[in-house]
């Protein structure tokens, strides 16, 4: 590949014209051809240059987060992370980011090494795993550079392919810091696609989320829907009906049909969440067996299982994907967030062959990403629209009960994430889950502030408050969300439901 040629040499020299990406008033980047095999393409917003393949085609639909080049085998991914007002730095950036990869029996690294990119000592990582066998052209084979601009920010170049690499180094080789001459462009928006749900789904749909509808409350209270003993005694406390549930499920168990048929004579939806992992001792994560066709027949028996209850369903499938906690995280899958949505849109694709249309799906990130690196952004984990019926947003008031969190009001958490979303999202937004703990404030008030601030965030038709505890290592509560925990939290929540209903 070409090297040492810059844009505007290059264009002197041969009388190329600098053509944009897209044409505006203020183009963010331009690509230009240096031969029949190489263009140059050049980022003004992120401040970068790089020669691809003259085939590639180009994704900035999300800049923000990466710039992508596609042909038939390859992948390239750019990414920039500043750091500035962050504890992390690159070399917490390398040595975390890849940490996972020595991890992972599935990944076999073959080398890793320092080499200078742009005269600045960068990272090189090669890895591969086995290919599957329901990704079409999968791509497998990896290749990875992390170059320091300076120690808090980091550019990232990841190319993944259906064949093993051989050209990285001289790809990376050609990419050159820039200056920075123009704003990052907005995000695209997403769009709602409209498609067939059963008569019962789509009433649920359209009375729960069109935008006249109003607020309503779910929640997850752990003994639902087994047994609604205790639910019931906690409506009749809180004097409020509760319209929809929360049942979580691992792939150590089928459909849980009964449960569901249990919810829907005390009518109640249930938001069904679905993870992809298996609870038998240690937690083990499935995304490669579902994907090599190994639970084929599952899916199929359980489509059939989930239309046979003639029910709305809200289906949450791998939620909380953004952070490593979650076994199907890219954290844990190469840096790869691709699996995750071709595990996303595989199991998608089976229930619709098999006529489930009484599903909602609805994709819901966590609200930081954990690690907050721009490859783990929750933007790289999404389906496509055309996957996504109503997308969800999870924050928590955790309390300060472990070193490094602290309490936050409802606003200070729903504020930043919700005005994104609603600029990014045209579907309807739900919080899927969320909840105050007891450690480190006065909850009463945080309930009662809530009710008072939930209102502005009016794209919110539905709210799940996650009505449990989370304990430490040693079996101590940790964080107390439990909607009633207190004759004074009771209160709050009971006069602030009285509210609702009006």
């Amino acid at each position: 590949m070409k090297k040492k040629l810059t844009l505007l040499g290059l264009a002197l020299i041969l009388g190329l014209t600098l053509l944009p990406i897209e044409a505006s008033a203020e183009s963010v980047s331009t690509v230009v051809s240096l031969n029949e095999y190489t263009n140059q393409y050049e980022n003004y917003a992120l401040g970068y240059s790089l020669h691809v393949y003259q085939d590639m085609k180009i994704d900035e639909s999300a800049m923000d987060i990466r710039t992508r080049f596609v042909n038939a085998d390859t992948t390239i991914d750019v990414y920039y992370d500043d750091f500035t007002n962050e504890l992390d730095s690159f070399a917490t950036y390398k040595n975390y980011g890849n940490k996972s990869l020595y991890n992972n029996p599935l990944f076999s690294v073959s080398k890793s090494r320092n080499i200078k990119v742009s005269g600045i000592k960068s990272h090189f990582i090669y890895y591969t795993r086995p290919k599957l066998s329901k990704i079409k052209n999968d791509k497998n084979y990896y290749a990875c550079v992390e170059i320091p601009r300076t120690n808090k920010k980091v550019y990232t170049i990841i190319m993944k392919s259906s064949k093993p690499i051989s050209d990285f180094e001289a790809i990376a080789s050609t990419f050159k810091f820039t200056s920075s001459s123009s704003a990052m462009p907005a995000y695209k928006t997403t769009k709602t696609i409209t498609r067939p749900m059963s008569k019962e789904a789509k009433e649920f749909y359209d009375e729960t989320f069109a935008q006249k509808s109003n607020l309503k409350f779910g929640i997850f209270e752990p003994t639902a829907p087994y047994d609604f003993s205790y639910l019931k005694q906690l409506q009749t406390k809180l004097d409020y009906d509760f319209p929809v549930i929360v049942r979580y499920q691992h792939m150590d168990e089928k459909f849980p049909k009964n449960e569901m048929l249990t919810a829907k004579l005390n009518n109640k939806v249930v938001e069904l969440t679905m993870q992809t992992t298996k609870e038998q001792g240690s937690q083990e994560d499935i995304t490669y067996k579902i994907l090599n066709g190994e639970y084929d027949q599952y899916f199929i028996t359980y489509a059939n299982d989930l239309k046979s209850i003639n029910y709305p369903v809200l289906f949450r499938l791998n939620n909380e994907m953004n952070g490593d906690w979650c076994k199907y995280s890219a954290y844990h899958y190469g840096k790869d967030a691709d699996l995750y949505v071709e595990l996303y849109r595989y199991i998608y694709d089976l229930f619709k062959a098999n006529g489930v249309d009484n599903a909602i799906f609805v994709w819901n990130p966590n609200e930081r990403s954990f690690p907050n690196f721009a490859w783990n952004h929750y933007m790289s984990y999404y389906p496509g629209d055309e996957y996504v019926d109503v997308v969800g947003l999870t924050g928590y008031n955790t309390g300060n009960y472990y070193k490094g969190e602290s309490w936050r009001s409802f606003e200070r958490i729903y504020d930043e994430i919700y005005y994104e979303y609603a600029n990014r999202f045209s579907q309807p937004l739900m919080i899927t889950e969320f909840g105050s703990s007891s450690h480190g404030g006065d909850k009463p008030a945080w309930i009662q502030d809530m009710f008072t601030k939930i209102h502005k965030y009016d794209r919110i038709k539905l709210a799940i408050w996650w009505s449990g505890v989370d304990w430490d290592t040693k079996g101590n509560p940790a964080r107390i969300y439990k909607i009633d925990e207190s004759a004074s939290v009771i209160e709050a929540v009971k006069n602030g439901l009285t509210r609702i209903k009006k």
